[in-house]
């Protein structure tokens, strides 16, 4: 059957899931409360990969020069680690 159309809303959440979440479309699947299954979320990412593969790759891997502050607490400790050597 035709799998209802994406709205906007369900896109940037599907994003905001994607990015906490990274590909386990399982943990997407359950953030979703039933309104999608894996397989449409999965769909859903070989679509946006396609079509927006930047914004996915930002989403995953965070912009080239990240400075988020998970980021930055890892730099930290590896110059913390690189001091104890």
């Amino acid at each position: 059957s035709h799998t209802k159309k994406w709205s906007a809303e369900e896109t940037e959440f599907f994003y905001k899931c994607l990015k906490e979440c990274g590909t386990d479309f399982s943990m997407i699947e359950s953030r979703f409360e039933g309104k999608r299954n894996r397989t449409q979320i999965k769909n859903k990412f070989r679509k946006e990969e396609s079509e927006n593969s930047s914004r996915i790759e930002e989403t995953l891997y965070g912009p080239k020069y990240n400075s988020s502050p998970m980021k930055k607490r890892e730099s930290k400790e590896e110059l913390k680690n690189l001091d104890d050597m």
